[in-house]
């Protein structure tokens, strides 16, 4: 039995009007995955269809075919494929456009979906996770993997805002009693996968106003760092290297920085695995199966130093 498996990213452009190109970069990483051994490969969100509405409004048909080409090239490599898309689904509900993570075994087959729950208007029509079968933050079990323990090894998926929070004036659809960070929590999970196609300061937009993108970046690390800590889980996050509207200038996309920064998070809040901000990056990184077990040791000795620490801080004060 392997006691590590190999995820990996791919921080890659995306077109939000021209599928093919997008399926093209995604079967390019799925051949790089392959050449490097990689267990699970995750794409950005709405790598596939693009991120905004044109797949549903005019290129739905197209979409779905160039779907089917990825899946089979997915199962020839025989690389799991965590895929960031929007799609419409078919469900109990009707037909449903959802902004998803599509997660696919080694085999092919497609063994979980994980809705997005943090609607936003440019998410094209689609609908909040909270409409539907899938609970937000609903774990799947990663196939042919095993913890020493015999437990299975658990995974989410989490899409762009989902991982960063929201308000409830902003999200109707969903007003938790929770954030999903802190339900995140709760599950018990071993990765997550997050998937997200942030905002892409313009260069002369940072020159204008460094403050307000330092203050997003420091958002988005820390809610990746203290969702890692706080869930003893590992987290693979992966970005888009493109602005929602590029319009397929590759000398343009290196000029824009990715809204946060793809990578790895551990489950102790350390980023063991941050690629550069600009352009196609492609990524790995070996990840051992029981690192969450591993994790909650250390932060139980952690909070008992922090305990005795604390107490006899407390006899100092009452012997002074």
């Amino acid at each position: 039995m392997n006691s590590t498996i190999r995820i990996a990213g791919a921080q890659i452009p995306i077109k939000d009007n021209d599928i093919q190109f997008n399926k093209n970069e995604i079967l390019n990483a799925l051949d790089w995955a392959k050449e490097n051994a990689v267990d699970c490969l995750l794409t950005p969100e709405g790598s596939l269809s693009g991120y905004g509405s044109s797949w549903w409004m005019s290129n739905l048909e197209e979409l779905e075919g160039s779907l089917l080409e990825v899946e089979k090239h997915q199962k020839k490599v025989g690389v799991e494929l965590h895929l960031g898309t929007s799609l419409q689904n078919r469900e109990h509900i009707g037909f449903v456009n959802r902004n998803h993570i599509r997660h696919y075994g080694k085999d092919g087959n497609l063994y979980g979906l994980s809705n997005k729950t943090y609607i936003v208007p440019g998410d094209g029509g689609c609908v909040s996770s909270t409409a539907g079968e899938l609970s937000p933050l609903y774990p799947f079990d990663m196939p042919n993997v095993t913890k020493k323990d015999g437990q299975p090894y658990q995974i989410v998926g989490m899409v762009c805002n989902d991982m960063w929070g929201s308000s409830k004036d902003t999200h109707k659809d969903h007003n938790p009693d929770m954030s999903l960070n802190e339900m995140l929590v709760e599950r018990e999970v071993d990765l997550v996968f997050h998937a997200t196609n942030n905002y892409k300061f313009p260069p002369q937009q940072i020159v204008d106003s460094p403050y307000m993108k330092e203050t997003f970046d420091m958002w988005h690390e820390s809610h990746l760092r203290m969702t890692g800590w706080g869930a003893c889980s590992t987290i693979l996050t992966v970005d888009g290297c493109t602005p929602w509207e590029w319009d397929g200038d590759e000398n343009e996309y290196n000029t824009y920085e990715s809204g946060s920064q793809s990578g790895v998070i551990t489950g102790l809040g350390e980023r063991v695995v941050g690629v550069p901000r600009t352009g196609r990056q492609y990524f790995h990184y070996d990840l051992e199966i029981n690192a969450r077990e591993k994790n909650i040791l250390k932060h139980n000795d952690y909070n008992r130093k922090a305990s005795e620490l604390k107490n006899d801080a407390k006899s100092r004060i009452i012997t002074n």
